[in-house]
């Protein structure tokens, strides 16, 4: 399964198109000026995916979507999104410089965010703590130890030229080791914490199909995390279809240059 074509009417108020042919099937660089419609787009693509025909409301008019023999649509005059497709799939959306905060937390945006992957904070959100929970109550395919002993691995390599390493303390609290010196999530970077939020947002899809928005991901990460930032999160879960957009030439510097697309290439200004 893999998003093929999207085709949008109507964004700006009626002062834009978009018409998007040859999606890649894993990877999608949305590049531009600011302004350029980036954000836009993969707003309206998430609100697609999640039916919320109140904020698409708001953003387009009309919007369809080919999804490998079928498709999904939106009609300002439609009370509902339609799945013409027998191809289901998750969706998730990441934006890690615009986290609303709670009005009495004491804890950063970040910290919030990150300690709800992590453990069981809300019903509705599926956390890491849920993931090795399933390991020992519900073991089966793609749900097991081996799976989160390889993933830590995965972010010790990540963190290698920090000097710091992670691993679950005896209170089942991830922590990181730097040299003797044991430090929580939240006394880590703003850096540090976002590329945790995203390695293990897509560690919780299981290695499942889904689609992956990703708005600026680059934001505080060093250039070295930058480069090797798309192969990573492909190491984790090769069965998701990556949009993301970015500035940094980094990002696509290192094999990635051919998903390269140009806003200026997929949108017309009426």
């Amino acid at each position: 399964m893999a998003i093929k074509q999207i085709n949008i009417e109507g964004i700006w108020g009626g002062k834009g198109d978009i018409h998007w042919d040859n999606i890649h099937p894993d990877v999608n660089i949305l590049v531009g000026s600011n302004g350029s419609g980036k954000s836009t787009l993969l707003n309206i693509l998430r609100f697609l995916l999640l039916g919320n025909t109140k904020e698409l409301k708001e953003l387009v008019k009309n919007v369809t979507v080919c999804v490998g023999e079928g498709m999904i649509r939106y009609e300002v005059s439609e009370k509902s999104v339609l799945w013409e497709t027998k191809n289901s799939f998750d969706v998730y959306y990441v934006n890690t410089f615009d986290i609303p905060s709670a009005k009495k937390s004491a804890q950063s945006q970040l910290t919030q965010q990150l300690d709800m992957l992590l453990y069981q904070r809300q019903k509705d959100v599926y956390s890491f703590t849920d993931y090795r929970l399933e390991t020992t109550t519900r073991p089966r395919e793609n749900v097991s130890q081996e799976h989160i002993h390889d993933f830590l691995n995965i972010i010790n390599r990540f963190f290698a030229s920090t000097g710091k390493t992670i691993h679950i303390n005896e209170r089942n609290e991830i922590v990181f080791d730097k040299t003797g010196v044991i430090l929580t999530i939240e006394q880590l970077s703003s850096g540090e914490k976002q590329v945790l939020i995203l390695l293990f947002t897509v560690f919780l899809m299981k290695q499942q199909t889904a689609v992956l928005l990703l708005d600026e991901p680059e934001i505080s990460l060093h250039m070295d995390w930058q480069d090797k930032l798309i192969e990573t999160l492909f190491e984790i879960n090769p069965n998701c279809q990556v949009f993301l957009t970015t500035h940094s030439p980094n990002i696509f510097a290192d094999g990635w240059g051919d998903k390269l697309v140009f806003m200026g290439n997929i949108l017309t200004e009426r």
